[in-house]
Formats: C-alpha cells, sequence, structure tokens
C-alpha cells in the first residue's frame, strides 16, 4: 500500500460519521451545555472527547436544537432556583462566618491584612446581612487621662493643678464603674 492509501485508510478508520450514541451520552451533553460550557457546542463536543470519540460541534448544535435546550434549560433553572437560592443562601452564612475568623484573626495580629481578602471577608459579611456600619466604634474608647511632664506640672496653677486633679479622680471612678 503507498502512502497515500496508508493515510487514506487511517482517516477512514478514525472516521465517527454515523455513530449513534446513547440517550445518556445526550444527557450528559445537554448537562455541559446547559450548566457548565454556556451552551457552547465546540466546547461541550471537545469535553466529551475522551468518553464519546468523534462527537463534533455539529452533533450537540443539532442535538441542542432537535431537543429544544433552550427551552429545557428554562424549565430545569426554574424548578432549581429555590434549591440554587438557598445553597447560596448557606454558602454566604458559612463565608460570612469565615470572613469574620479571618478578620478576628487579622484584628488580633494572627493573620496578614491582604487587601484583597480583608475586601472578600467585608463582602461576604455584608452579602450575608452585616453590612458595613457607620464608621464609629461599637464602645467609645475611654479616656485616657494625659501625662504631664514636670515641666507643664511645675508651670501649672493651683488652679489648673486641682481641675487636673478632680479631672483624674472622675475618669479612675468612671472606670471603676465601667463607663
Amino acid at each position: 500500500m503507498n502512502e497515500h492509501a496508508q493515510d487514506t485508510a487511517t482517516l477512514a478508520l478514525e472516521s465517527h460519521h454515523g455513530t449513534r450514541y446513547t440517550d445518556e451520552a445526550r444527557e450528559l451533553a445537554y448537562q455541559l451545555w446547559a450548566f457548565k460550557h454556556g451552551r457552547n457546542a465546540s466546547s461541550v463536543a471537545e469535553a466529551l472527547q475522551a468518553s464519546h470519540p468523534g462527537l463534533d460541534e455539529r452533533t450537540v448544535q443539532r442535538w441542542a436544537k432537535d431537543g429544544d435546550w433552550a427551552v429545557k434549560v428554562r424549565q430545569d433553572l426554574t424548578a432549581l432556583a429555590p434549591a440554587i437560592q438557598q445553597a447560596i443562601i448557606t454558602d454566604l452564612i458559612a463565608g460570612a462566618g469565615e470572613g469574620a475568623q479571618h478578620l478576628r484573626a487579622v484584628a488580633r495580629g494572627e493573620a496578614k491584612a491582604e487587601p484583597a481578602r480583608v475586601n472578600a471577608c467585608l463582602g461576604l459579611l455584608d452579602r450575608a446581612g452585616f453590612g458595613a456600619r457607620p464608621a464609629q466604634p461599637i464602645a467609645p474608647e475611654p479616656e485616657r487621662a494625659a501625662i504631664l511632664s514636670r515641666e507643664e506640672i511645675r508651670a501649672m496653677t493651683p488652679e489648673q493643678m486641682r481641675d487636673a486633679m478632680e479631672g483624674r479622680l472622675k475618669l479612675v471612678r468612671d472606670q471603676d464603674r465601667g463607663r
């Protein structure tokens, strides 16, 4: 056999024209077309080459047209929507918990405050209903007594000294009361 005849014979052996595919193959192609490959017949055919050699784009396109896959996907999504919504809510709540843990680790200095990750944590918290609040601390920070130098204390008048002492006593009493 000459070289050209060998190539032709090889091509004839590799041809899958007229191949009948199972209902399972069509269903798998539909699932990939509808939910993974963005209704791209070429991408679906490529993804199925290992299990269904020779499946081509035109076959997937014909199946999509004859099987009315565009209508079927709308019906399937309508039926799945409540379950999908519940899964998303569950994921958001779990993610918000993970985000809060990471933010707490950042606040304790145990984790690096990488901006992308912090923003993702804040986004999850926001989407789960724990959105941003006005920019103010949850509990006001307690007043701190001013630390004065010896020179400042020496320069004070007796009235200023009395006011400073009364202010310090008030701070200590408030802290003792838990204010």
